[in-house]
Formats: C-alpha cells, structure tokens, sequence
C-alpha cells in the first residue's frame, strides 16, 4: 500500500504554541533555531504593522482637528456591550400610517374650518357694507326715477357716493322686504354718514326730500372767482359766500385727505383752487345748512371720487405729489384747445422744469393779474411780481390757476416723451405747434401770431 503524500505536501507539525498533555508539566527544552528564527519573524511583521498603524494615525492627525481625531480614537477603542447595538445601526421605528376612517375624519375637519372661516369672513364683509360710507356729514341730493329696480337704485346710491357696495344694498333690500315693502321713486336727502338700513327705511317710507334744490354746471378751466358767479346765479348763496368758504382751506383738509400734499407753509396763502371739481351738480340745501358749504363739500368730494387712489400712486411714484399734478394740469388745461395736444404740452413744461428753464406761461400771469389776456406785454411780464409770474420764478406756480377737466390731469400725469421746449398756438384753430429749438420757435410765432 502506497504511503499517502499528504506528509510531503502539508506540515503536520503542531503548531507553534502547542503543548502535549502530558508535555504540560514538564520543564521545556531549550527552543530550536527554527523556532527562534520563526518568532523573530513573528515580531518583526508585528513591528512592521505596528509602525504602518502609527503613521496612519499620525496622518489623519495631520488631516483632522485634533477634537475629532481624539474622537476617532475614543470610538475606536470603545466596544458595545453584548447584545447592544451600537446607536447607529439600531433599527427604525416604522411610522404608524393613519386609518382610512381617520383620513376622512381629518379631511372633513379641515373643510368643515375652511368653510367655518369663510363664513365668518363673509358676514364680516356684509356687515361692514352695511355700515356709514363716510363720517364727514354732508347732504347729496339722491334722485331715484320712476320704473328704477332695486339693482338701478343701488348703482344710484353707490355712484353718488352714499353707499359703499351696491351689492350689498341689493342683499339687504332682498332679505328686508317684506309685506310688499319696495322703494319709492322720489328726490331723497341722503349722507353718506346714514347706513344701509337707515337709507333704505327713508326710501321705503318715501321720505322725500321737497326743500329748495340748486342746480348748476362747472366748465373746465373755470377759476373759483368765475365758478362765485355762475354759482351765484343759481341763488344757493352769493359770491362772496362761496369764495370765502374756498379760503378755509385748512379746515377742509382735516376732512379731505386729497388735501395733505398741499405745503402746510403756503396754506395761509392757497384757497381750494383746482380742487373744486368741474361738473354738473344738484345741490339742496336744507334750512339752517350753509349752500357755499354744501357746494364746497359736493365738489371736493367729487374731485376725490375722480382722483383715485391708482393716480395718487402713479403720481408718487414718478416723484410728483397730487397738488404737483394739479397745479401742472391747470396750466394744461388753459394752454391747450385741442385734447390731442395736452400730453404734448406738459411734456414741454416738464422738459423745461428739468433744465430749470422758467415755464414761461402767460396764463399764470394772467392769473397774477385778475384778467384773460391773449398776448401779453413785456412789459406786464416784466412788472408783475407774483408767484405766480412764471416768467420771473422758475417751477411750478404757488398753486393752481384753475379747476382742470379729467383728460388735463391725465396729460399731466403720463406726458408725451419728447425734447420739446416751446409751442404756440395758431390764433385761428387753436392748434399748437411744438418746437425744440429757440430758432424754430421764433419762425412758428412769425407765422401763426403775425396778425
């Protein structure tokens, strides 16, 4: 029988440490030059792995902060306990999913909130239509025509400013009428410190309004001592009645914000020109009530209904105030015929306040003067010493010179862009003609004003 090779090819040696039963008590021989040689081996690969570790340690020294190097080390030697998990390998709790019943119930309370939300924010908004429009006691007239529905009687009252919200007016009169209760065609009396409720109880009852009612036209570009004898003629007060209410100008801008841009150091000197705004009115005055103080609220009130908020801002926001745009659209509104000429006249006024060339506007001194005057002299030019001589000051005049129409106050407040800095006007059709040039200027008066 062949002996096995596995002798030739494997050591069967014990291993190194080994020790026989019955070796263990006995004293042990001196060791081989093998075994010396094989545990000098030993100690030097320990050496060697002992080395490559210290300078790996070393390295990440280098590298890291010294806190989390320690760290490193910390955890390195540190070992869970047994049948501890170390903190990082612990396993996940599993969130708890929601029901489908509880899906529902959630569901149904977030929409039952926003519905609960709604309502209330709703009802806030309806009370509040319900409410005095204004504080500022002030009589307007209100004529509702035979044949008028409800929704024609709100837009009345809404346009005429007694009610904030049409709408709502409607809402009420439809949940309050009750016993065949409807609104009288009739002349009313009505303020805009009366709430819904109290405004449709005098139209339901018919309480009419048959006092003394007062009605008159304002042109554009009327001044306020042309408006005292227009109003005059009407007999709700006398010229000089109105044109002193005008001059309590400070008083008038404790009610009307429209107002506050107005110099508080040149109020002494300013009356509520240009602030009156050109209409047609229906005035009443009721006995005991002051017809210039009624006519003085209805128009300031109707200039703040057409200067709206969205112009104010518009007029902010390209550095003007409202009495800026005012003042510029008075002087637009007489210097100009023909409507398609406004823009590009403020646009010439604008350009020559940029390069603080005087405006040079007769009108203003015609206004300094008291007159109309189409072609002033130089020498009434030259000796009127006012603020509102705008060929003496540079900028804009103390104030407005007249009450502008709409359109005057929209070309003052989005101009042309041009270089224009002179116009003139042809006698014959009003038309002006605009020039950048001294020399163009001076051949366009040759050829329009020479007669």
């Amino acid at each position: 029988m062949r002996r096995s090779n596995l002798g030739r090819e494997f050591n069967n040696s014990p291993p190194e440490n080994y020790s026989h039963p019955e070796q263990q008590d006995r004293v042990q021989p001196s060791d081989s030059k093998t075994d010396r040689q094989r545990r000098s081996n030993t100690e030097q690969r320990r050496d060697n792995e002992n080395r490559r570790e210290n300078q790996s340690q070393n390295e990440d020294r280098q590298n890291q902060p010294a806190g989390k190097s320690r760290k490193r080390r910390s955890e390195a030697y540190e070992q869970p306990a047994v049948g501890q998990q170390p903190a990082g390998n612990q396993p996940k709790k599993k969130k708890k999913r929601i029901s489908h019943r509880q899906e529902v119930f959630l569901v149904v309370g977030v929409s039952l909130l926003l519905l609960v939300a709604m309502f209330f924010g709703a009802r806030a908004y309806y009370l509040n239509g319900l409410e005095a429009k204004s504080t500022t006691e002030r009589n307007i007239l209100v004529k509702i025509p035979e044949g008028s529905s409800v929704a024609d009687t709100a837009a009345i009252l809404e346009e005429d400013g007694v009610i904030k919200n049409a709408i709502i007016f409607q809402s009420y009169v439809g949940t309050h009428s009750y016993g065949g209760q409807s609104i009288q065609a009739a002349d009313y009396l009505l303020s805009p410190t009366m709430t819904v409720p109290e405004i449709y109880t005098k139209l339901v009852d018919g309480d009419a309004y048959h006092g003394d009612e007062y009605q008159f036209t304002i042109p554009e570009g009327k001044n306020i001592e042309e408006m005292s004898t227009i109003i005059a003629d009407t007999g709700i007060c006398t010229a000089d009645e109105f044109k002193a209410e005008t001059k309590k100008l400070a008083q008038y801008m404790k009610e009307y914000p429209i107002l506050d841009s107005i110099p508080s150091d040149k109020v002494s000197e300013r009356t509520l020109e240009g602030y009156l705004f050109p209409d047609t009115y229906d005035i009443a005055v009721p006995e005991g009530t002051s017809g210039a103080e009624q006519v003085c609220d209805t128009m300031l009130q109707r200039f703040t209904d057409v200067f709206t908020q969205s112009m104010i801002d518009e007029a902010n926001s390209n550095g003007h105030t409202v009495d800026d745009i005012v003042i510029m659209a008075s002087i637009v509104e007489l210097e100009t015929k023909l409507p398609e000429d406004r823009k590009d006249a403020a646009s010439v006024f604008y350009n020559r306040i940029a390069q603080d060339m005087p405006l040079q506007s007769d009108i203003t001194v015609d206004y300094a003067l008291g007159t109309k005057t189409p072609v002033l002299t130089t020498e009434q030019v030259q000796s009127t010493d006012s603020p509102y001589n705008t060929y003496l000051y540079t900028g804009l005049p103390l104030g407005p010179i007249c009450s502008p129409g709409l359109s005057s106050i929209e070309a003052a407040l989005e101009p042309s862009t041009t270089d224009y800095l002179y116009f003139v006007a042809d006698m014959d059709t009003g038309k002006l003609h605009f020039n950048t040039t001294l020399e163009g200027h001076e051949a366009d008066v040759e050829k329009y004003m020479s007669n």
